[in-house]
């Protein structure tokens, strides 16, 4: 018995609380430009992992640990860091993103997976991170947003793969009450980059939290879990 299928381009109008279900239960609708490059997703642009590690320093030993499976690495380490980081990554089917002035680009020569970009200094956020998600249709973007709800919606509607909050330990409450709101108003990921780390920010409602390198050793030694 023969089966004959075909792909036909639709729109599908669903209810807003059923996108929300079906996103929470890991269930993706395929995008127009699904990340078809990247090792970890496929087409179904599943979401990212719940941890990111920002490398500051040209050091391979995190990525040897299984339980890490994203890294991300300012474009201004050495060249010849990022080419080996980048090696190792790919073997070991991890994800790798790049920062900074210069990240596209250093995320081109070297094959990484996408970029994280600062748009909080742009006059015009939303235009801005629309013309880059153009650019990076084939890879993975994260958009680093101000803590205001007009910018994280102006951005959002560029659909990046995940927004990031900046987060102080001396505004907890606000930090807590906009990404609360994020969430229950956009299927897009939200994350946390803490300016000044401590335990308490893993207890943040975002999907994804981004610890620096040395920060993440530290808290290991602590014997706490990132489970």
């Amino acid at each position: 018995q023969c089966f004959y299928t075909e792909t036909i381009p639709c729109v599908l109008t669903l209810p807003y609380d059923l996108l929300k279900y079906l996103h929470k239960k890991n269930f993706c609708l395929q995008r127009e430009n699904p990340l078809h490059n990247n090792r970890i997703f496929q087409a179904a642009n599943k979401d990212m992992p719940k941890f990111i590690i920002r490398q500051t320093a040209a050091d391979f030993s995190l990525l040897e640990k299984e339980e890490l499976e994203c890294f991300l690495l300012p474009a201004d380490l050495p060249d010849s860091f990022i080419a080996g980081f980048a090696r190792r990554a790919a073997a070991a089917g991890k994800i790798v993103l790049a920062e900074g002035e210069g990240a596209l680009a250093c995320c081109r020569k070297h094959h990484l997976d996408g970029i994280v970009a600062d748009l909080s200094a742009e006059e015009d956020p939303g235009r801005a991170a629309a013309a880059l998600r153009r650019e990076t249709k084939d890879l993975v973007l994260g958009l680093i947003s101000r803590n205001r709800r007009h910018e994280a919606m102006l951005l959002s509607e560029a659909e990046p793969d995940f927004l990031i909050f900046r987060v102080w330990s001396d505004d907890t409450a606000a930090n807590r009450e906009l990404i609360a709101w994020y969430g229950s108003l956009f299927l897009i990921q939200s994350a946390v980059m803490p300016q000044t780390f401590s335990a308490e920010v893993l207890s943040y409602p975002a999907d994804i939290f981004i610890i620096n390198d040395t920060d993440y050793t530290i808290l290991v030694a602590k014997n706490k879990s990132l489970d």
